[in-house]
C-alpha cells in the first residue's frame, strides 16, 4: 500500500565506494503517515428485531462460554462479529468472538488487533483456546502468552503439557511462547525438568521432531552447566531402566527371573562412585542407589519392572517406581493431570475431596515411569483375603479397615476419607468416561483414601464381551462401599452427605467446563489412542451437560449414583476378574505388619481377684411402652407414635404442650421428621428440588417405601400434583428429583403442599409458604404427622 500523495518523494543512490551505506534509500516526507480507520459496524437487523435476535445470541453465548467449544453457526458468528463493539467480556469468550471474523486479511487485522489489545483474559482456559491451532496470528498468541506470564510457577507447571503441544503452532525460537517456557525453566528446576521430558516425548511425532529437538537444544543451551549435567544423568538413568524393563518383557515367561537377576546389576552400576540423580518423576527427590533385593517384575501382559530407589535424605522414605515398556502412558498422564486440576478447582471452592493421585511420566514411545503409592492395596486383593466369595460380600471393606484402624477415632477418620475421596473419583471417572474398571485398578490406603489407576480406556470406550459392554454402570459405587460408608445402614445420613458431595463437586466442575475442555482440546494431536478428534471432546461436553441448571444437574447426577448402586453386574465382573487372577488357593487374612494407627487391643490380661457383689441396673431404650410407664406412671400401654398422633389431634395453643410434643418426638423418632428442599423462581417457572428426608417412619415404626407428592395450593382440581420416584425401605431416603411448575408469573399467596407417602398411605406433610426468604437456598422443613385442619395452621406452615 502507498500513500495517496507521492509527490516530493526522491531516491538517493549512495556512492559506489561507500561500503557502509545501503544501495538504495527511499525517503518519505514526515507529513505522510499510515492511517488505519476503524470499520463502521453495520446493522444486520432492523431496530425492531435486533433486540430479540441479540438476546437469543446472548443465550447461546452463555452456553458456549460454559463449555468453551465454538458451537455457533455461521449466521450466529456473523451476528456476533457485527456486535463486536458491544460484546460483554463476562458472557463472551475472546476465541468465540474471533472465530466470527470473516477474514484475516490486511483490511481486518487492524480491527482484530484493536479488539485483542483491549480485551481482558480472566481465566487460563481463555488463553489456552487462543493457543490452539485455530489461531496462528502472532498478535493473538502473544495475548495468550501475556496471561501465562502473570501466573505463578506452580500454576504454569500444571499447564505445561498443553503449552508444549501449543508449540506446534509456533515457528520461531524467539517466539513469545518459546521464550516464556525457557525463561521460567531458568528460574525453576521443576519446570525445566518437566519441560525436558515433555520435549523428549513429543519428538515421537516425525512431523514435528526437528522443531521440538531445536527447542530442546535451546533449553540445554540456556540452562547452566550443573542443571545440564543433572538432566543428562536423568536421561541416562531412564534409558538404563527402559533397557532392563524391555529385556524382562521380551524374555520367555519362565526366564524372566533369571533375566532380571542379570540385568538389575546394570542399574546398581549406575550409582557407583557416589553418583546421585534426581528422580525424573519428582526433582525434589534425590536418589543415591537402588535396593537390589526388592527389584521385581509384575505379572501382567507387559511385565513392568518395579524398582525401589534409596533416598539421599536419611530422613526421607525410599521411593518405589514402576518402569513400563510396551504401554502408552500419555493417556494416563493426561487423565491424572485433569484429576489434579479438578482437585485444585474443588479446593479453591472450599471442597476438600481428599484426593490421592500419583505421578506418571511418558519418556518415549510406549515407555515411561509410574510412581508407586505407599501402603496402597487393590480392592481385588482385599476381597481375595476372604476367598473367591469376597467379591459378593458386603462387609469386606468394613472388616479390612477395622483391621488397620483399631481405635474408634481412626476408624471414623477412615470412613470420612473414603466418603470424600470416593465421591471425587466418582465425579472424575464419570466426566472423563473412564472405563475398564475392575477391582485391580481401584486402590485403597489404610487411612481410607481410595483412588483409581490404569486409564487405558477413556471417553466411554468400554471393552466389550460378545457385544456386551463390560462397564455397565456410570461409575463404580457398589453396595459394598455403601455398606462401609453407612456402617451397615446404621448411619444413613452419611449416604446423604455422599450424594451432596458428589453433586457439589459435579456442579463445581461444570462451572469450569471450559477449563477441562481447553486442556483436552490442545492434546488432541498428542498421539493418544482415544483422544483424536472433536467427537471425544463432545463426549466430555455431553457428560458436563452445559444446558442444565445446577438443580437439573444435581437431579441428573443423583440418578447416576442410584444406577451405580445397582451393582450386581459390577460384582459379577469383579468375580470373573478374581477367577482369572486367582491361583486357586484361599489366602488367610493378613495381619498388618506396620499399622498406621496405634494398636490399643489388650494383648494379655491376668485376673488377680474378683468380687461377686454388684447392683441391678435397668436400661431403658427405644420407643416403647416401658419408657412411657416410667415417665408417666400409667397403667395402660401405648406406643410413642400413637401418643404423637394424639397430641397433634388436639388444639396446639399451649406452648408447654408444644414443648412436650417436641421432646417426645426427639425421644421416640431420633429427631423430628424433616424434608430438605431447594426452591427457585425465575422466568415464570417454579423449580422445586426435593433433596432428602430424615426420621421418616410408618405408624408402627417400620421403614416406609417413601415418595414425595407436591401440590400448589389452593388447587381443588389437583392439576399441579407431582410426585417423585419411590425409595424403598429407608428412614432417611435421598431423592434429588426436580419438579417444575411453569407459567407462574407470581407466587403471592401460594403455598406448596409437600406430602410424604408410602404405598399410597399418608406418612407426613408440610405446607411451605412460597416467600422470598425460602427461595434460592437449601432448607430443612419440619413435617407434621397428621393432615392440617386448614392452610392457616401455624404448626404446619414453614
Amino acid at each position: 500500500y502507498f500513500p495517496p500523495d507521492v509527490s516530493g518523494y526522491y531516491v538517493s543512490v549512495p556512492q559506489v565506494w561507500d561500503q557502509v551505506s545501503c544501495m538504495c534509500l527511499l525517503e518519505f516526507p514526515e507529513t505522510a503517515r499510515w492511517r488505519y480507520d476503524r470499520p463502521i459496524s453495520l446493522e444486520c437487523f432492523p431496530s425492531g428485531t435486533q433486540g430479540f435476535w441479540f438476546q437469543l445470541l446472548v443465550l447461546g453465548l452463555r452456553t458456549c462460554s460454559v463449555s468453551g467449544l465454538p458451537s455457533l453457526s455461521e449466521n450466529e458468528k456473523a451476528l456476533l462479529w457485527s456486535k463486536r463493539h458491544s460484546c460483554d467480556e463476562n458472557i463472551t469468550v475472546l476465541h468465540l468472538l474471533l472465530s466470527g471474523a470473516p477474514h484475516w486479511g490486511p483490511e481486518e487485522l487492524a480491527e482484530i488487533y484493536t479488539i485483542v489489545e483491549n480485551w481482558t483474559l480472566h481465566h487460563p482456559e481463555e488463553a489456552l483456546f487462543l493457543l490452539s491451532n485455530s489461531f496462528h496470528d502472532q498478535a493473538v498468541r502473544t495475548k495468550a502468552v501475556q496471561h501465562f506470564q502473570q501466573i505463578t510457577d506452580e500454576d504454569l507447571e500444571e499447564f505445561l503439557p498443553q503449552l508444549v503441544q501449543a508449540l506446534k503452532s509456533e515457528w520461531e525460537l524467539d517466539g513469545p511462547l518459546v521464550m516464556l517456557l525457557l525463561e521460567r525453566s531458568l528460574k525453576n528446576i521443576r519446570i525445566a525438568q518437566q519441560l525436558l521430558w515433555l520435549l523428549v516425548d513429543s519428538q515421537n511425532d516425525a512431523h514435528y521432531r526437528s522443531w521440538f529437538s531445536k527447542v530442546q537444544a535451546a533449553l540445554s543451551y540456556c540452562c547452566g552447566k550443573a542443571l545440564r549435567q543433572e538432566l543428562e544423568r536423568q536421561v541416562c538413568l531412564v534409558n538404563l531402566l527402559t533397557q532392563v524393563a524391555e529385556s524382562v518383557r521380551t524374555a520367555d515367561k519362565n526366564q524372566r527371573k533369571n533375566v532380571l537377576t542379570r540385568e538389575k546389576r546394570k542399574i546398581e552400576g549406575f550409582f557407583t562412585n557416589g553418583v546421585s540423580c534426581r528422580l525424573p518423576l519428582d526433582p525434589a527427590v534425590l536418589v543415591k542407589g537402588v535396593k537390589m533385593d526388592v527389584c521385581k517384575f509384575y505379572n501382567s501382559n507387559t511385565a513392568p519392572l518395579g524398582v525401589t530407589f534409596v533416598n539421599m535424605d536419611p530422613l526421607g522414605r525410599d521411593i518405589s517406581v514402576i518402569c513400563k515398556t510396551g504401554d502408552n502412558l500419555r493417556q494416563d498422564m493426561l487423565v491424572l493431570q485433569i484429576v489434579r486440576v479438578m482437585d485444585r478447582v474443588w479446593l479453591r471452592e472450599g471442597l476438600d475431596m481428599r484426593m490421592v493421585t500419583y505421578r506418571c511420566l511418558s519418556t518415549g514411545p510406549d515407555q515411561g515411569l509410574v510412581e508407586v503409592v505407599p501402603e496402597a492395596v487393590t480392592l481385588g486383593k482385599i476381597q481375595q483375603e476372604w476367598g473367591l466369595g469376597g467379591t459378593l460380600r458386603e462387609d469386606t471393606l468394613e472388616k479390612w479397615f477395622h483391621m488397620w484402624n483399631k481405635t474408634e477415632e481412626d476408624y471414623e477418620g477412615a470412613v470420612i476419607n473414603f466418603l470424600h475421596s470416593c465421591a471425587g473419583w466418582c465425579v472424575a471417572t464419570f466426566i472423563l468416561g473412564i472405563c475398564d474398571r475392575h477391582n485391580d485398578n481401584i486402590m485403597l490406603k489404610p487411612r481410607g483414601h481410595v483412588f483409581h489407576i490404569d486409564f487405558g480406556k477413556i471417553m466411554g470406550n468400554a471393552q466389550k464381551f460378545a457385544s456386551i459392554k463390560r462397564d455397565r454402570t456410570p461409575f463404580i459405587f457398589t453396595s459394598e462401599m455403601l455398606h462401609f460408608i453407612t456402617g451397615g445402614g446404621q448411619n444413613p445420613v452419611r449416604f446423604q452427605r455422599f450424594v451432596e458431595l458428589c453433586c457439589e463437586a459435579y456442579n463445581s466442575i461444570r462451572r469450569r467446563s471450559a477449563l477441562v475442555l481447553s486442556l483436552l482440546q490442545l492434546m488432541l494431536g498428542a498421539g493418544m489412542p482415544e483422544m483424536k478428534d472433536i467427537q471425544d471432546l463432545q463426549y466430555v461436553q455431553k457428560n458436563l451437560r452445559p444446558l442444565d441448571s445446577e438443580m437439573e444437574a444435581t437431579s441428573y447426577f443423583t440418578k447416576k449414583i442410584k444406577e451405580s448402586m445397582d451393582s450386581f453386574p459390577v460384582k459379577l465382573n469383579f468375580l470373573f476378574h478374581n477367577l482369572g487372577q486367582s491361583s486357586g488357593k484361599k489366602p488367610a487374612p493378613p495381619v498388618p505388619a506396620q499399622s498406621s494407627s496405634p494398636n490399643t487391643n489388650i494383648q494379655e490380661a491376668v485376673i488377680h481377684s474378683y468380687s461377686g457383689k454388684g447392683k441391678n441396673v435397668v436400661s431403658h431404650y427405644g420407643p416403647g411402652s416401658l419408657i412411657l410407664l416410667i415417665l408417666f406412671s400409667i397403667e395402660w400401654k401405648i406406643t410413642g407414635l400413637e401418643l404423637c398422633h394424639f397430641l397433634i389431634s388436639i388444639e396446639l395453643s399451649n406452648s408447654m404442650l408444644c414443648y412436650h410434643l417436641h421432646l417426645l418426638t426427639l425421644l421416640f423418632l431420633d429427631g423430628e421428621p424433616q424434608i430438605q428442599l431447594y426452591m427457585s423462581h425465575s422466568d415464570n417457572k417454579l423449580s422445586v428440588l426435593v433433596k432428602h428426608l430424615k426420621n421418616i417412619r410408618l405408624a408402627n415404626g417400620s421403614c416406609p417405601d417413601a415418595y414425595v407428592v407436591t401440590k400448589l395450593c389452593p388447587d381443588p382440581q389437583n392439576k399441579t400434583k407431582r410426585k417423585t420416584k419411590v425409595v424403598r425401605n429407608n428412614h432417611n431416603p435421598t431423592f434429588n428429583e426436580l419438579i417444575e411448575y411453569k407459567d407462574l408469573c407470581s407466587l403471592q399467596g401460594c403455598v406448596l403442599e409437600v406430602t410424604v407417602k408410602s404405598r399410597k398411605t399418608f406418612v407426613a406433610v408440610a405446607l411451605v409458604k412460597l416467600e422470598p426468604k425460602n427461595m434460592d437456598k437449601e432448607e430443612w422443613f419440619h413435617l407434621g404427622v397428621q393432615w392440617p385442619r386448614s392452610y392457616s395452621s401455624k404448626y404446619f406452615i414453614a
